[in-house]
């Protein structure tokens, strides 16, 4: 087939989608405002091993686990609530997934402890370095607990399947308890030797034009 790509007008892309002026369309039943969006591609790379909020008011405002005591929230809240995430608030909460955007998830159908988060500064708030903290925690916490699947004895948190939304190595380096500082650098070198490729095939500029 013969593609076309029609360019939109007064559009780069720094901005927002509530910077438009344009109406907000769900581009998935569980991302239902701007933070959601914002905060999946980093948040989102464990929600098969715990639950996002699905089936809840807020999905993707909240994370959690059954098996997460008020204490280990707490904790939890206090290990995001770092020099090293930014733009965002962080407090533990209890929250029960139920209905069909619940179905299936971690956590359907049971009380789960684990926190709340409101981005309050969304340039500054980086989705990756937060979704690298949370899955770092439950690792050291959850990574060597061992419950019973289907038979067989398995890691309440198990980094292992994650390695197709993250990368094995990203896992591994996880796994082994390297310093989230060290992970993410690595993650921001291969970025770097990335957008010299992707620029070729940019349409859009990445910023407004500063000209009066």
């Amino acid at each position: 087939a013969k593609l076309t790509v029609v360019e939109m007008e007064n559009w780069t892309r720094d901005m927002y989608y509530d910077e438009t002026g344009l109406r907000w369309v769900n581009p998935s039943p569980n991302i239902r405002d701007l933070d959601a969006a914002i905060a999946y591609p980093g948040v989102a790379v464990p929600e098969n091993q715990i639950s996002m909020g699905r089936g809840t008011s807020e999905p993707f405002h909240l994370l959690g686990a059954p098996y997460v005591t008020k204490e280990e929230a707490e904790a939890l809240a206090e290990a995001l609530t770092t020099d090293t995430l930014k733009g965002v608030r962080v407090e533990p909460v209890e929250f029960t997934p139920t209905g069909k955007y619940a179905r299936y998830h971690p956590g359907e159908g049971k009380l789960c402890r684990g926190v709340r988060f409101t981005i309050t500064d969304r340039r500054a708030f980086q989705p990756v370095t937060m979704g690298l903290l949370v899955m770092d925690f439950f690792n050291r916490h959850y990574g060597d607990r061992y419950v019973e699947s289907r038979g067989k004895l398995v890691p309440q948190f198990n980094l292992w399947p994650l390695r197709g939304p993250s990368a094995a190595w990203v896992c591994g380096a996880l796994r082994e308890k390297k310093p989230i500082s060290e992970i993410r650098k690595a993650i921001d070198q291969d970025v770097q030797k990335f957008l010299p490729i992707r620029a070729k095939y940019l349409i859009y500029p990445e910023r407004r034009s500063s000209a009066p």
